[in-house]
């Protein structure tokens, strides 16, 4: 299955189970008011187009270029809630997210230029690709006081269905795509590598400020190394280690700082509204 099928499939079997849990337990979830729909949109684009770009990232990359591309985007939001919300880091911060980033660069071996095989149209992709993801975390913390977690799920990945399918419509989707165990991948792509990572992000939210909660989520590469070390017996060299305790401990940092004093999370935001009425 090439990358739009995967996105495809992945936005509709979340789309899908979400729809399945509304119907059965909280319609009144489904509502949402016109300025709330609007951003969801925006929303929704952003989730098809950090899919699209990341995958076609990896087309004319390698994984770790991808991954080491996308994974600008703390910087990124970081630096647009300092220059354009005012909402100035702590040093703290700043220093966390230099040690992360550098840990993901040690991690998928930035030091090797042959192994990041990089390319002028892959390396625009992925930062593409960081974009979006940057667009997408912003959006849901500015719509998170009005939408819940799941309600912006919902909403987010049926608009990411319906843009990914107008790119690939699903009757043009390869047959293997419907062999049953093709189907059955499918599904677990679109729950485990889906619905709770994404549902659990986009709940960080309620309790992390968008500068802290993508510094965190740069503990990805460090837990698929370890997956990796345990599933297909890969092991860590040494700069790899070194990144992974760089990663490790801008986290720890992170927890033990004190959020109260950085601009960037008021406490009146993130109390009461989380919890989809």
């Amino acid at each position: 299955m090439n990358p739009m099928t995967i996105s495809l499939g992945r936005s509709l079997i979340t789309t899908g189970l979400l729809l399945i849990y509304f119907l059965a337990a909280r319609r009144s979830a489904l509502r949402v008011d016109r300025r709330a729909a609007l951003w969801l949109v925006v929303f929704g684009v952003f989730l098809a187009t950090v899919q699209v770009l990341y995958f076609s990232a990896i087309e004319r990359l390698n994984v770790a270029t991808a991954i080491l591309l996308e994974y600008l985007a703390p910087a990124m939001v970081v630096a647009f809630a300092w220059v354009f919300q005012k909402r100035r880091p702590t040093a703290l911060t700043v220093m966390a997210l230099v040690a992360a980033l550098a840990g993901c660069a040690l991690i998928v071996q930035a030091f090797d230029l042959e192994a990041l095989s990089l390319s002028a149209a892959g390396t625009a992709f992925g930062i593409g690709a960081a974009v979006a993801f940057s667009g997408y975390i912003l959006v849901s913390e500015h719509i998170q006081d009005r939408v819940g977690v799941t309600s912006q799920l919902f909403y987010g990945f049926a608009v990411s269905s319906i843009v990914i399918g107008l790119l690939q419509p699903p009757w043009r989707m390869p047959a293997a795509a419907f062999e049953p165990r093709h189907l059955a991948l499918l599904l677990v792509i679109g729950t485990l590598g889906t619905l709770l990572p994404f549902g659990a992000f986009l709940a960080a939210l309620a309790v992390l400020d968008p500068g802290r909660a993508t510094i965190v989520s740069t503990l990805e590469p460090v837990v698929a190394g370890v997956v990796s070390f345990l599933w297909f017996g890969e092991g860590f060299s040494a700069p790899q280690l070194a990144g992974a305790a760089l990663v490790i401990a801008a986290v720890i940092a992170l927890q033990r700082g004190q959020p109260e004093g950085e601009a960037i999370a008021g406490p009146e935001t993130v109390v009461i509204t989380r919890t989809e009425g």
